[in-house]
C-alpha cells in the first residue's frame, strides 16, 4: 500500500491537555495494553478527559471503567483530586456513566444541607450547580436535611 491510498483520521481536541487521555482511548481499540493499565497510566485528570471523549467517541468499555476508577477513587476521603472534583461540579453536562462520580462528589462536598448553610464558600459551590447536578443532589436518599420542627404555641 502506498502513502497516497492510506485512510487518514484526524481527531480534534479542546487542547493538548486530552493528547494522553485521547491516546489511551484509542491504545484500547488496538488492545496495545490491558485497559487497566492503559488508565492506570493516567492521571485523575486524565482519566476523566478519557471517559468524556471515550463516550463522545462511543467506546463505552472505556468511559466505563475510567468512571469507575474514578468513582471508586471518590468511595475513599481525599483521594479524588480536587481538580476532578472541580470540573465534575462545574460541569454543564456529564455522560451517564459519570453520573455515580457526579453524585458521590456532590454527596461528600454538599451531602450536609446543614453545614452548606453554615459555610458561605459551600454556599456559593451549590448555587453554581448546574440544574442537573442540583437535581441529583435533591434525588439523592443520603442527603442530610435536619427535619423541621413544628413550631412551639
Amino acid at each position: 500500500m502506498n502513502e497516497t491510498s492510506r485512510a487518514r483520521l484526524e481527531l480534534e481536541l479542546q487542547d493538548a491537555s486530552e493528547q494522553e487521555a485521547a491516546l489511551a482511548v484509542l491504545q484500547s481499540l488496538y488492545a496495545v495494553k490491558p485497559l487497566p493499565e492503559l488508565l492506570s497510566e493516567l492521571s485523575q485528570e486524565q482519566q476523566l478527559q478519557a471517559a468524556v471523549l471515550a463516550d463522545k467517541w462511543q467506546v463505552p468499555h472505556v468511559s466505563n471503567a475510567a468512571a469507575q476508577l474514578l468513582t471508586d477513587a471518590a468511595k475513599t476521603p481525599s483521594t479524588l483530586t480536587e481538580t476532578v472534583q472541580q470540573r465534575v461540579l462545574g460541569a454543564e453536562a456529564l455522560p451517564g456513566c459519570l453520573q455515580p462520580l457526579l453524585k458521590s462528589v456532590l454527596l461528600s462536598l454538599l451531602g450536609d444541607l446543614e453545614a452548606v448553610w453554615a459555610d458561605a464558600g459551600l454556599q456559593e459551590q451549590l448555587l453554581r450547580l448546574s440544574l442537573p447536578a442540583i437535581e441529583l443532589l435533591l434525588s439523592c436518599d443520603e442527603l442530610k436535611v435536619r427535619p423541621s420542627r413544628a413550631p412551639s404555641n
